[in-house]
């Protein structure tokens, strides 16, 4: 809503833009680049050559359904292509979400989160955008959350917020 009236989150829209700031000049960053993507994006993670974006989307009234994530190509001037929806292998297109994900240092493996499964699993992202598996899925704990690999790629590191439809309430307080 645009006034200054008290809001709830009920109040506000899915949100499905995805906006690319230029920091050419850190001083006065400016919008390079205004898009409409698929609905209630959750997470976005840029690869470590700055050449691609992934960016995963929910299931409850978002675009998840549909395609987990989509990849973006990175063009010299910094605006983005238009996105590849790749098939994941094995993934419960419809039935989760891909909380969180991270590409490794080396730009070719990516780890991401599955909210509902509690697993992580690792994929190679080709030339052409596909993903392929990698390696075994991981049971972690319950309500995964963030995902990110150690600087040297040596280690992945997830944390878990515990809850889920049969805990009353969001926080343990």
């Amino acid at each position: 809503p645009d006034n200054d009236e008290p809001h709830g989150f009920g109040d506000k829209s899915i949100g499905s833009t995805l906006t690319v700031i230029s920091l050419a000049d850190p001083t006065a960053p400016e919008v390079l680049q205004t898009l409409t993507v698929g609905q209630r994006p959750i997470a976005v993670e840029v690869n470590p050559t700055g050449t691609l974006v992934a960016v995963s989307y929910s299931i409850e009234g978002g675009s998840g359904g549909e395609t987990p994530m989509q990849i973006f190509r990175i063009g010299d001037d910094g605006t983005l292509s238009e996105p590849v929806s790749p098939t994941i292998e094995g993934y419960a297109l419809g039935e989760d979400n891909i909380m969180d994900m991270d590409w490794h240092p080396d730009g070719e493996v990516m780890v991401w989160i599955n909210q509902f499964a509690n697993t992580m699993q690792f994929a190679r992202i080709t030339e052409d955008l596909a993903v392929e598996p990698y390696g075994n899925v991981v049971e972690i704990d319950r309500a995964p959350y963030r995902v990110l690999f150690t600087p040297d790629g040596s280690h992945a590191v997830v944390n878990a917020l515990y809850w889920g439809q049969d805990i009353a309430g969001i926080w343990i307080e």
